[in-house]
């Protein structure tokens, strides 16, 4: 959901447009693919969430990052996390059990990269109490285009 504010500057008194990007709650993971959003000077799309059909649901997550700043940002996939809207939270691993140094990667300035984290747990996707999306230590991701 986006809000648009409006402004006016300038000697000319020229309009433009400014858009708020609000925090994602997750009520369904299918609402996750095709979102982006930012963190610091990375542009974080999220390309596929996808949960096993079972209960105890492994999830997992394929993100494209891309630096669009002028110096090099460290991404690091472990800091991913979803809480089930009811105390739970899940922290990103690597998916296999594999190492978690491939989900690490300083990316240059114009650079970009996709990564693969898994969610191991319990998740549960309630529309009346929706999990939250979160990178770092952010209460919820800031997303800047919906899906």
């Amino acid at each position: 959901m986006k809000t648009m504010v409006c402004y006016m500057g300038g000697i000319l008194a020229i309009w433009g447009c400014v858009s708020i990007a609000q925090a994602q709650d997750v009520v369904s993971y299918k609402d996750l693919k095709g979102t982006e959003f930012r963190e610091y000077q990375m542009r974080i799309t999220i390309d596929a969430f996808d949960c096993e059909a079972t209960v105890g649901k492994k999830c997992t997550m394929t993100v494209t990052v891309e630096n669009k700043g002028d110096k090099p940002e460290l991404f690091n996939g472990t800091l991913f996390s979803i809480d089930n809207g009811k105390g739970s939270s899940y922290r990103a691993v690597a998916p296999g059990g594999q190492s978690a140094a491939p989900l690490k990667r300083e990316l240059q300035p114009g650079a970009s990269a996709q990564f693969t984290v898994a969610f191991d747990g319990r998740i549960h996707f309630d529309r009346k109490d929706p999990a939250h999306l979160r990178y770092g230590n952010a209460s919820k991701v800031r997303i800047i285009k919906g899906p």
